[in-house]
């Protein structure tokens, strides 16, 4: 009889410490959107994929992982999720916002998020959709690299073709040195001059 009391007791303590982890890690699973106990709209972005892709989905058709919440666009159009990914499961009730050619693309989902009623925390949380879009993609925009500065090497080479007088042209033969001087020819012409003196000296005395 006592054995099966502390059977039991151990039983229920076993019970009691599970029931919080799988409602804390239900929590994890859903990135946190709402407490577990707690209903209401939400509004959540994250890739689409099927359901089979996801653990916890329990087969559901599409599943919304990598979580985010206040995020309007992204940098990339297709996206990839891991099966312990952060993720909900999507309901469409009575209408369809959701499509195939939405698979791996990141979206955005709005809609009632319901409590979370499993206490294992094997099973996704599950989202009654009132309206899905498909993010946009903004491509951030790369800073433009700045030019390298120019090596001084060639800017010392740049000065000094700058600097060097260009060279010019000539008919192809070198210019004489000037070696010629002025005193030959003067002494040239006072030596005419005083051969002048001379004979006109010698026509005076004949005539005289």
């Amino acid at each position: 009889m006592t054995l099966r009391y502390l059977r039991n007791g151990a039983i229920a303590i076993v019970i009691a410490g599970g029931l919080p982890v799988g409602l804390a890690y239900a929590q994890q699973r859903d990135g946190g959107l709402l407490p577990p106990g707690q209903s209401g709209i939400v509004t959540v972005a994250g890739c689409l994929m099927p359901g089979d892709q996801i653990r916890g989905a329990a087969g559901q058709k599409f599943v919304l992982a990598n979580l985010h919440t206040g995020i309007d666009s992204v940098a990339e159009e297709t996206c990839t999720a891991d099966p312990d990914a952060t993720a909900i499961r999507l309901d469409q009730p009575g209408t369809n916002r959701l499509a195939n050619a939405m698979l791996g693309r990141w979206v955005e989902v709005s809609g009632r998020l319901e409590k979370e009623e499993s206490t294992s925390g094997r099973h996704l949380r599950e989202l009654d959709v009132k309206s899905a879009r498909l993010l946009p993609v903004v491509i951030p925009r790369q800073a433009v690299a700045a030019p390298a500065p120019e090596p001084p090497a060639f800017e010392a080479a740049v000065a000094e073709v700058i600097a060097e007088p260009a060279p010019v042209a000539t008919s192809g033969q070198e210019p004489l040195p000037k070696t010629a001087s002025p005193v030959p020819l003067a002494g040239l012409l006072g030596l005419f001059a005083c051969a002048g003196g001379f004979v006109l000296r010698s026509v005076r005395q004949r005539l005289g």
